[in-house]
């Protein structure tokens, strides 16, 4: 059972609510309803809701930002391709097993790495 001295506040205002005994279930639904639809939130947001791939893309976006510098600071092709791996793993492991070599291959002959 929650107490109410252990919920953290974490906005001006907040609904109390309960399915069980059915108090509020209209007025959550019409905040949900403000906040989705009528804020329209989703409008060019991405949403994760998954903590798994929140993590996995955060390392992903991690490496490929360190790619990106080692481009800047023309790092040899074959050292940036260890950390494009390691960023495909990364998104791998939420979209599901990809072949990093047809990806790389793709890279390699349509952009200009290591020539």
């Amino acid at each position: 059972m929650w107490k109410t001295k252990s919920l953290i506040r974490t906005s001006d205002s907040f609904l109390t609510i309960s399915a069980k005994n059915k108090i509020n279930i209209e007025a959550i639904l019409s905040e949900i309803y403000i906040k989705v639809i009528k804020d329209n939130i989703l409008s060019d947001k991405v949403i994760i809701t998954n903590t798994r791939h929140y993590e996995a893309l955060s390392k992903a976006e991690e490496t490929l930002n360190q790619i990106k510098i080692g481009m800047k600071n023309n790092i040899q092709s074959d050292l940036l391709v260890q950390d494009l791996k390691e960023a495909l793993y990364y998104i791998g492991s939420i979209t599901g097993e990809i072949t990093n070599n047809e990806i790389l291959n793709n890279i390699f002959k349509n952009f200009c790495i290591g020539k």
